[in-house]
């Protein structure tokens, strides 16, 4: 089982009609599920590490989130793949590689 950080954007619903949306970094995992999909943590994930240099480490598995798709947390399916830095609405055809 591999695993990474990723960026997931959750929907929170506020009623018929009103919606909020947040990103946030979770931990996900591939090939967890008997199905070999993609699982992440029920909660976002803090930077954390036991030295300054595992703190750097975690920070910067982080920041290479940010250059995968965005992960929907309903659906875990990839809903924006970004391109030159900047979100793009094109959907992908699948999960990216850990």
């Amino acid at each position: 089982m591999t695993w990474n950080h990723r960026v997931v954007r959750r929907t929170w619903r506020k009623g018929e009609v009103d919606e909020e949306k947040e990103y946030a970094i979770h931990e996900a995992y591939y090939g967890r599920d008997d199905d070999g999909g993609i699982s992440i943590t029920a909660d976002h994930k803090a930077p954390y590490g036991e030295t300054v240099e595992e703190l750097r480490e975690t920070l910067q598995r982080m920041l290479r989130a940010l250059d995968r798709p965005v992960l929907d947390y309903d659906t875990r399916e990839e809903i924006l793949r970004r391109q030159h830095g900047k979100p793009s609405s094109k959907e992908s055809t699948g999960p990216n590689e850990a």
